[in-house]
């Protein structure tokens, strides 16, 4: 299944996502599909309202791969608005860890 949401606080470690609806809970899993970065597996680690959620990837994203985050929304920020991007979200069925 896949569904889109909107990310927001990036860090190597994790970011926030928000999207109507999200069908997540704690502990699953979800693999990102991010433009100009790739697919980033990372897991629910809070959720609120059914909203927004909370993600740590799996693995800690390089200095340029947040950049280009950073920078993607910066420049969407000072077009103005309009149709925001939103990232490709895909629930995966993975094993929670610990």
């Amino acid at each position: 299944m896949s569904r889109k949401g909107v990310l927001s606080d990036v860090s190597s470690e994790g970011c926030s996502l928000r999207g109507p609806r999200l069908s997540l809970r704690r502990s699953d899993w979800v693999i990102l599909d991010i433009d100009d970065v790739g697919r980033v597996e990372a897991e629910v680690r809070w959720l609120r309202h059914g909203e927004s959620a909370g993600l740590r990837f799996r693995r800690a994203l390089a200095a340029a791969q947040v950049d280009t985050i950073t920078r993607m929304s910066q420049l969407r920020s000072i077009l103005g608005p309009g149709p925001r991007k939103t990232v490709p979200l895909e629930a995966k069925n993975l094993r929670p860890v610990g």
